[in-house]
């Protein structure tokens, strides 16, 4: 991923951290303005995309003022 390059309706705009599956990015909205952070999954195989998909569960179950909302 290089920074500018949109994804769907995001634009990445700055690269806040990487791991063994993929990167976490600020991104921004092109309609909205909204910043979002914005993960990609760049090695994608089945035993990753099943501890993504458990992941996006668990913070979607998360509701706390001082918590971001998970989509």
């Amino acid at each position: 991923m290089r920074l500018g390059q949109q994804l769907g309706p995001y634009v990445l705009e700055e690269a806040l951290t990487s791991g063994a599956m993929g990167a976490l990015h600020r991104a921004r909205h092109v309609d909205s303005g909204d910043v979002v952070a914005l993960k990609t999954a760049e090695h994608v195989v089945r035993a990753n995309l099943r501890g993504l998909r458990r992941e996006i569960r668990a913070l979607r179950s998360v509701d706390h003022p001082n918590v971001v909302r998970f989509l």
